[in-house]
């Protein structure tokens, strides 16, 4: 026996699948069975699947199916040296004995495989004879399984490390977008295809808040390939119908659904199955403290119990995700506040225009007044001098005339000056004799004018 768990030891390497692989088929070679298979629950959803399945026969296949039920009937015993044959102590009823034999096995040897302390594989091995298994065989599928259980363990820790390798290479590539992006539905669009492929789930989605209707409204969303359509009326999910839930979420809460079917209100699972979900993971979007809505992934296959890692990631994506709705929404204000201030500069430079117009208008009678009140005091000053009497009776002209005459203008210099007819000087010269009442006299004006100082 020693010679023999060595032999399988020796053939391990570094990988452990490959290493689980060697251990299912070095099982069915130990024990001299026909065939033999490992298989273990999925985390997420607990389906039994095989790992190795050593010359099982192909999909689909009753047999397979078959032992895929004795398999999850090992792990169910939950006994840590649970052995199972045909020939004596038997795990499955008489009618799968039946469909064992028809397909051409008489008995099989099984034993449970626990990783970190908990039951959650099996590893068979099943012989085309009627035949019963000696302590050394349960001893050598005993310890084979404790192998196996080493290798998943391994297996678990680097698909586990990976995943959250390629998780954080996800968050990071969604957060360097964001950065660049000037299209915030593209990069929403964008963002919940890579979170929902890399998270591997059946669908994610973004909700929006509509206070109007009081309702989520689906505003984007990305399906896995060959995952079914949603169904009429799955786009929209009113409050009334999942008044618990919705409260939560506007409190902040995240919402984990391991089975919608289990749901308590029936309308509750009925709208998410319509729109395709068995379960989902919801996490609140808020912005400036305001509900805004909600992101989700979906699993459509059946049941998923949602792992706190994911929780983790889908919070951090959410709020990169927010952050760009925030922005986008910001940049919508910023263009209507731009378009408003726009207007408020051209309404206002429209009224300062007219004002300024008013002000050029008023500036220019102002002026105008200015130089009457000018005209007018140079005119009183001069009334108001010795020889005011005498210029009373003139009119403005004749004043200016007489003026320029007492300072020895001539007639054509006064004409030039006051740009007049030299015949209209001549006729304003004898209208201010006349007034003066030099018109029957011989006595020069100038020599008149001038005394009068």
């Amino acid at each position: 026996m020693a010679i023999l768990t060595h032999s399988v030891l020796n053939e391990l390497g570094p990988d452990p699948r490959q290493n689980i692989h060697t251990i299912v088929s070095k099982a069915s070679e130990l024990l001299k069975c026909d065939c033999a298979a490992y298989g273990c629950l999925e985390t997420a959803s607990g389906d039994l699947r095989f790992r190795v399945a050593h010359k099982l026969p192909a999909r689909p296949s009753a047999i397979r199916e078959l032992v895929r039920r004795i398999c999850s009937e090992i792990i169910s015993s939950g006994k840590a040296a649970a052995v199972c044959a045909l020939s004596s102590t038997a795990a499955v009823g008489k009618p799968a004995r039946n469909e064992l034999a028809t397909g051409g096995f008489k008995s099989f040897l099984g034993y449970p495989v626990a990783v970190s302390g908990e039951i959650s594989g099996a590893l068979i091995a099943l012989h085309t004879r009627r035949r019963t298994f000696s302590e050394q065989d349960r001893f050598l599928i005993g310890f084979l399984a404790g192998i196996v259980a080493i290798e998943e363990s391994c297996h678990q820790r680097e698909e586990a490390l990976s995943r959250r390798v390629a998780l954080e290479k996800m968050l990071k590539e969604l957060s360097t977008k964001a950065i660049d992006t000037e299209d915030s539905a593209a990069f929403i669009d964008h963002g919940l295809r890579l979170i929902g492929s890399r998270m591997g789930v059946g669908g994610a989605f973004l909700w929006e808040f509509t206070p109007e209707k009081k309702s989520l409204a689906r505003s984007h969303a990305w399906l896995a390939e060959g995952r079914a359509a949603m169904k009429p009326g799955g786009e929209q999910i009113p409050i009334e119908s999942l008044p618990r839930e919705f409260g939560r979420l506007m409190k902040g809460d995240i919402l984990r659904v391991t089975d919608t079917r289990q749901m308590p209100i029936k309308q509750g699972w009925e709208l998410l199955e319509k729109a395709g979900s068995r379960a989902c993971l919801i996490i609140p979007l808020f912005s400036q403290e305001v509900f805004y809505g909600c992101i989700g992934l979906e699993c459509c296959r059946g049941p998923k119990t949602w792992a706190s890692e994911d929780v983790l990631v889908l919070q951090t994506a959410a709020e990169i995700i927010m952050r760009c709705i925030e922005n986008r929404q910001l940049t919508h204000e910023l263009v209507a506040n731009r378009k408003n201030l726009e207007k408020a500069v051209a309404r206002k430079t429209l009224a300062l225009r007219a004002a300024n117009r008013r002000l050029s208008e008023k500036i220019a009678a102002h002026k105008e007044s200015i130089q009457a009140l000018k005209q007018h005091e140079e005119l009183s000053s001069l009334l108001k001098t010795k020889s005011s009497f005498v210029y009373q009776c003139l009119t403005p002209m004749e004043i200016q005339v007489a003026d320029l005459v007492k300072q020895g203008f001539g007639n054509k210099q006064i004409a030039d000056v006051l740009n007049l007819s030299r015949r209209t000087v001549e006729v304003h010269r004898y209208n201010i004799r006349k007034k003066l009442q030099l018109d029957k006299t011989h006595t020069n004006l100038k020599t008149f004018l001038a005394s009068m100082e």
